[in-house]
């Protein structure tokens, strides 16, 4: 094995706990010969080993390490079992090779292929692989809890048409209101509407994967190599799924998405029930933010992308306004929102200017290591956002108080106190107020986005493009 005395060793190179490191080279009874830190996202591993002469090659995966949150609620211990449910079935999944209980980190064999599905070069291949990513999701969609025999205590079976729309998202509204220190109208609004509208009817009882589609499927050859990233699974109704798939296509493209539904429902045999998909697109996209603003913004935990959760953060809410008008077929398309005119340049902000400097194109360039690389992006990208915070934040609250007193009928002290009035005037609200408040919900998240400047991009190339494709057409 591995000489851990080495200073110079492959665990600590890679940033990885030695006793973890010992135990992945147990697991698979031979020495590991290379191990590399993935960039982003939860903690996680590429490992080779060298076997009969041949290179075979691994990839280790642990929790956030965040024990408050909605991770709480979802061990990497429970997307295993279901992993091990799923191996014996047509669903196409990598194979487990351990799981370690201390560590929280789970050992899959690596799976060949690309993940980038918007970067595929040509229609054929395009379609190809959208089609058969659909037909894989109605092979997912065709168990049974019979099938799988999940443990109850962590994957719940609901009865009803409500308890399939909310006995997951009760979770996250727990994890919102637990973890704000001052209300957030516009997550406050969404969850009433989910309650006001929560469907009377459901398409079925499926495993739902819960973060589905472009991104979170590995493909070669034209074939799905493996589904990835279950999380967040649970028995829910089919076209929840489909309405996820809706918000993968915001940062990694797939197709027109009527398309790929009229697949689904071919190969399901499943009939497309539009509205329940505009309702769970309302609660597929808000997911994000309340899991994000109270956790994850307000104290931040070590090594966290701070800059990646900011961006998240603004995009999702500007499409959850997106969803919630479709829904209610509103239309957005008049609406404008932009950026005051730059003030003149300062002494302040030529020093802002010169930080970025330093770290995009003398520090950035010269770091090698792919992890330490991905955080000094992200440290340029938040600190872009600062730059925008004193250039314009001063105009933009203003902006934001103005547009509040059209709401309450008088100028609020301040925004905390908008925030307050406004949720108060959300309770005492009738069906009357929706499209005054979702058009000023689309407005205050677009203005979130706008404040962030070039740091939308932390979330990758679609960063300042992502749109959400409409599907009721107005």
């Amino acid at each position: 094995m591995t000489n851990n005395s080495d200073p110079n060793s492959l665990w600590r190179a890679a940033k990885m706990e030695e006793g973890l490191f010992q135990w992945v080279e147990t697991c698979l009874g031979t020495a590991v010969t290379r191990l590399r830190k993935q960039g982003r996202g939860r903690p996680a591993w590429f490992i080779d080993t060298l076997k009969d002469g041949q290179v075979e090659r691994f990839y280790l995966r642990c929790d956030r390490g965040i024990k408050r949150g909605i991770n709480q609620f979802y061990p990497l211990s429970r997307e295993t079992a279901l992993l091990d449910k799923l191996s014996d079935t047509p669903v196409p999944v990598a194979r487990t090779r351990g799981f370690n209980p201390e560590y929280q980190a789970l050992l899959q064999e690596f799976v060949e292929g690309d993940v980038f599905f918007h970067h595929i070069e040509t229609e054929e291949e395009r379609e190809t692989v959208g089609n058969n990513f659909m037909r894989a999701l109605a092979d997912l969609h065709s168990l049974t809890p019979d099938d799988l025999k999940l443990p109850a205590d962590e994957y719940y079976v609901p009865t009803t048409p409500y308890e399939h729309a909310w006995h997951d998202l009760a979770l996250w509204e727990k994890v919102h209101y637990d973890s704000i220190e001052e209300p957030e109208p516009f997550m406050t609004y969404t969850l009433k509407w989910l309650k006001r509208f929560a469907p009377d009817r459901t398409s079925g009882t499926v495993i739902v994967q819960g973060d589905t589609g472009p991104g979170q499927f590995i493909y070669k050859d034209g074939q799905i190599r493996a589904i990835v990233d279950w999380e967040y699974a649970h028995w829910g109704c089919p076209m929840e799924d489909l309405a996820e798939i809706r918000q993968r296509d915001l940062l990694y493209p797939f197709g027109d998405m009527m398309t790929r539904f009229k697949a689904y429902e071919e190969y399901s045999g499943t009939a497309l029930d539009m509205e329940l998909i505009y309702y769970y697109t309302v609660r597929s996209l808000v997911n994000t933010p309340l899991a994000l603003i109270g956790p994850e913004l307000l104290y931040p935990q070590d090594h966290a992308d701070i800059a990646e959760r900011l961006a998240w953060n603004a995009l999702f809410m500007r499409v959850t306004a997106e969803a919630l008008a479709e829904a209610m077929a509103i239309d957005l398309s008049n609406e404008s929102v932009a950026l005051p005119d730059p003030p003149p340049s300062t002494r302040t902000s030529r020093l802002y200017d010169a930080v970025l400097n330093d770290l995009q194109n003398e520090q950035l360039p010269r770091i090698q290591d792919e992890y330490y690389a991905h955080r000094m992006r992200s440290t340029s990208y938040l600190f872009q956002h600062l730059r925008q915070l004193h250039r314009f934040g001063a105009d933009m609250e203003r902006r934001e108080l103005d547009e509040m007193s059209a709401l309450l009928g008088r100028r609020p002290a301040s925004i905390s106190d908008g925030n307050m009035l406004l949720e108060q005037r959300i309770h005492e609200a009738d069906d009357s107020d929706d499209e005054a408040f979702i058009r000023y919900f689309y407005r205050y998240s677009r203005r979130k986005e706008l404040i962030l400047g070039d740091a939308v991009f932390s979330q990758g190339d679609q960063g300042k493009t992502a749109t959400l494709q409409l599907l009721r057409k107005f």
